[in-house]
């Protein structure tokens, strides 16, 4: 881009006095209650499973759902502390018994001791977005979902 080049080939600023258009953007897709049950169903893998429940059964977003830790979740109190979300800003999510029954077994065959969703190839690292993402996505299209 124009920019790039008087930036980084040129070393001075491009100084236009016209504003830009913004990206418009798109409005999000939402997967009716029917066809979260159907993927939910659908998955083998019990890691994917419970990230699904978790994120749709908490209202969280991607990010939040991948930095949750171990010592997060507090199942006496049946909340998830999601530290640094949207804003910067931690809270309280209150986490049903049928998520928190989810979350156990999850632990029961992962052990995670850190980061609850860890990479599959650094256990000190969260999974990392594109990677659920790219589950979702293929597991989506195996039972005909195209969102």
């Amino acid at each position: 881009s124009i920019w790039f080049l008087f930036k980084h080939i040129l070393h001075r600023p491009l100084n236009l006095d016209i504003t830009l258009p913004k990206a418009k953007s798109r409005a999000p897709i939402y997967l009716s209650r029917s066809d979260i049950q159907r993927l939910i169903a659908s998955c083998t893998d019990m890691r994917l499973k419970t990230l699904i429940i978790v994120c749709y059964g908490c209202g969280l977003r991607i990010g939040e759902l991948l930095r949750i830790k171990v010592t997060d979740i507090d199942g006496k109190r049946k909340t998830i502390l999601i530290e640094q979300g949207k804003g910067d800003k931690s809270r309280y999510v209150v986490v049903s018994e049928s998520v928190l029954k989810q979350l156990r077994c999850y632990w029961r065959v992962y052990r995670p001791s850190g980061w609850m969703f860890y990479s599959r190839w650094l256990m000190d690292k969260p999974m990392s977005p594109s990677s659920f993402r790219k589950s979702l996505r293929k597991q989506s299209h195996s039972i005909g979902l195209q969102q």
